[in-house]
């Protein structure tokens, strides 16, 4: 199947198919030059059964090697060309003119074994074409077989046929054939026209999308910018407040603004980076980092809430792993922060850790890759099984009542898996109600510069199931533990 697909995508190349634009304008190319090779097999495989049946060239077979050299010329005259209805109307002629030939042979005529292939013109024209194409092809063909019965009728009648049961006969295939040409007629016009209809709306449609799209991700650019400033304004000040002399109802009331202004700019930016992965305008950086320092700016940046709720935070990084690595740190410093915050606010007591993991060869160096699991868990009310998948949709919160005791726009989860997936990596998710969750960033990311990694291997990093407040570990393990709280 590979094969195929990579010759045809050369053949469409030498072709200079990529210059069309339209969807409708590809398929009819593809079109022409897929009924000729049909055509050109089939007239082949004519003159073999004529060969048998004759045995000795004749004027068919003359005719059959002149229409597959025309329809070859077709293809090549494809690549210089795409006025489709020239196309159509040269395969109805091609089409006539082998009829014809070989009708008028021997006064064949109404009796031609060709005529089957007036049916195959008005598919050809719909397809390349269009209805009007077909109505054309429809009228004359019809005017092609009522000439053909007079060929017929005018022919020579010899002892063996009656000459009233034979013009009987004649005239009635004329009337059958003229009704099939109809009915195919009317068919494949009107199919033709829904077709062809229905490409050039659905195109419509995608530029009008796509331009709504793009529409939106400026409006959300420009509004990120201009929301942002006044929102910082109001963190700051509120940041500011709080650390004057106030009372007790006033310290909370200006904890509520600082609260809900990062939680507003916060499902700003998701809102934004949700419109740049639409429209395919979100870039991946690639760029030396230290993997320690991310995670341990991420710890600083949550520790103050996770100490509010009384919930130990920390770092578990294996020395087994390298600190320093080519990628984006701000798409795993963005995934590892959602999971964080859902972690923390889903969590009432116990913990919330940061695990780095994963799996190297013995005497990695620079540049090689490292197979990283980086892991976020929490003991916090778990997830069921069966709603493991639903919460990496859009806008999708298990807990939906008019109540909720969880705040959040359910965007966190669903933009993450699309950055992780973005850079690479597979988020995945290991739970079980009451007993917390365990969200895994599995990425391959290149060894930096400045790594020595001097390692034996490891299995992939398999998060405990049972006990998750207790985080086991060996002294005999070269496991580097940081916590806070």
């Amino acid at each position: 199947m590979s094969t195929l697909k990579f010759f045809m995508q050369s053949f469409e190349s030498w072709l200079r198919m990529e210059r069309l634009q339209r969807t409708s304008d590809i398929l009819r190319a593809r079109a022409v030059y897929l009924i000729a090779v049909a055509l050109i097999v089939s007239q082949f495989a004519n003159m073999l059964i004529m060969t048998r049946t004759y045995g000795y060239w004749t004027m068919d077979h003359w005719t059959a090697l002149g229409a597959s050299v025309s329809f070859l010329g077709s293809i090549v005259a494809l690549r210089y060309t795409t006025a489709f209805y020239l196309f159509a109307g040269f395969y109805s002629l091609l089409l006539f003119l082998a009829v014809s030939a070989a009708s008028l042979f021997d006064f064949t005529g109404i009796n031609s074994a060709l005529l089957p292939y007036l049916l195959l013109g008005s598919i050809v024209c719909g397809f390349i074409s269009g209805w009007r194409m077909v109505v054309a092809f429809g009228v004359a063909a019809i005017a092609l077989v009522w000439g053909l019965y007079h060929v017929s009728a005018t022919a020579p009648q010899g002892v063996l046929f009656d000459p009233t049961l034979f013009n009987a006969r004649n005239i009635q295939r004329a009337v059958q054939i003229t009704i099939v040409l109809s009915l195919a007629t009317a068919i494949t016009g009107f199919a033709s026209f829904a077709m062809h209809s229905a490409l050039l709306e659905l195109e419509e449609n995608a530029a009008q999308a796509n331009q709504a799209s793009e529409a939106k991700t400026r409006f959300m650019s420009d509004m990120s910018h201009e929301l942002r400033t006044p929102l910082n304004g109001v963190m700051g000040m509120s940041e500011i407040l709080m650390e004057t002399q106030l009372n007790m109802k006033q310290f909370q009331c200006a904890g509520m603004i600082n609260k809900s202004a990062r939680n507003l700019l916060a499902i700003l930016n998701n809102m934004l980076d949700i419109s740049h992965l639409d429209a395919n305008t979100f870039t991946i950086e690639c760029a030396p980092f230290n993997l320690q320092e991310l995670f341990n700016s991420v710890i600083r940046q949550h520790k103050a809430t996770a100490k509010s709720k009384g919930l130990a935070i920390g770092i578990h990084y294996s020395k087994n792993i390298p600190k320093d690595f080519v990628g984006d740190a701000n798409a795993i410093r963005q995934i590892i922060n959602n999971l964080m915050s859902n972690a923390i606010k889903f969590t009432h007591t116990g913990s919330t850790y940061i695990h780095v993991d994963g799996e190297m060869e013995s005497g990695a160096e620079a540049g090689d890759k490292c197979q990283l699991v980086l892991s976020v868990q929490d003991t916090g009310i778990g997830i069921a099984p069966e709603n493991t998948e639903k919460i990496f949709n859009r806008f999708s919160q298990l807990d939906t009542g008019l109540s909720r005791k969880y705040e959040g726009t359910g965007l966190g989860l669903s933009l993450s898996k699309n950055i992780a997936e973005l850079i690479g990596g597979e988020l995945s998710v290991l739970s079980y109600p009451g007993e917390g969750a365990t969200f895994m960033l599995k990425l391959a990311l290149p060894i930096g510069e400045t790594s020595t990694v001097i390692t034996l291997p490891l299995d992939m990093f398999h998060p405990p199931t049972e006990d998750l407040i207790q985080i086991s570990h060996d002294p005999g393990e070269d496991v580097e533990k940081r916590a806070v709280g």
